[in-house]
């Protein structure tokens, strides 16, 4: 649950958690932003009530618990429709710096997602596990790593474990190096989309702000650009 307070037009939002986060909002495009997203997110909102205190004198009220709802039309109805606060235009080259620093932060997101895999594993009572989600963190990566080298030398089997447990299982050699070329494959294919994200990002010029603040992990890259991606993973015997 938040708290609302609103003082000289500066919105202020405080989380009754215990943990004393506060927010304070003025009306400009990104205050706006934030706090829409917390009415979208589904979060709690309710109005504080301040009353006159005849022990402390009128300049300092009392605050008194409120379970009033503060609504989206409330906030738009202290702030109109419109940003009054206009802050400067963010300079173009720190524009496509933080977006650069965006798709890195989304390609490493998406690499530690993880892929599902069915690798023909059994439970104890040999019924068929399907499709298992396996995470890739670095740890999972550098594991991963080590346990394929010794299979490299010679093992015919390995332990290791899905998301959906916390004990390990057996792989045999197969299962487990089926389960490494397709985490493999995924992590290239993920670096590649972010190097061909960034390089479509800087081809843009001052008159593509727009596109810039538009580029999400998702935009279709250019087929020259693809092209080139999936003649990387060509060479690597990676299919997109």
């Amino acid at each position: 649950m938040l708290k609302f307070i609103v003082d000289n037009n500066i919105v202020t939002l405080i989380r009754q958690d215990g943990s004393n986060w506060r927010g304070c909002y003025e009306n400009s495009a990104r205050g706006r932003e934030i706090i829409k997203r917390f009415f979208d997110n589904g979060e709690e909102i309710v109005k504080t009530v301040m009353v006159p205190n005849p022990d402390k004198g009128e300049d300092r009220p009392e605050e008194i618990e409120s379970t009033v709802p503060v609504t989206w039309d409330d906030i738009l109805e202290i702030w109109g429709d419109t940003p009054t606060v206009i802050f400067p235009e963010v300079p173009f080259k720190q524009l496509v710096e933080d977006k650069q620093q965006q798709i890195k932060h989304w390609c490493e997101d998406k690499i530690i997602s993880g892929i599902d895999i069915d690798l023909g594993l059994k439970d104890d009572h040999d019924s068929p596990l399907g499709s298992l989600h396996y995470s890739l963190t670095e740890r999972h990566q550098m594991d991963m790593r080590d346990l394929a080298s010794i299979i490299q030398a010679g093992a015919t089997s390995v332990t290791w474990r899905d998301d959906s447990r916390v004990s390990h299982m057996v792989y045999t050699a197969e299962q487990f190096m089926k389960l490494y070329q397709a985490a493999t494959a995924y992590i290239f294919n993920c670096r590649f989309r972010s190097d061909g994200l960034e390089e479509l990002l800087f081809s843009y010029t001052e008159n593509d702000r727009n596109k810039v603040k538009a580029l999400t992990w998702d935009t279709e890259l250019p087929k020259e650009i693809q092209d080139k991606i999936n003649s990387l993973l060509g060479t690597m015997n990676i299919s997109e």
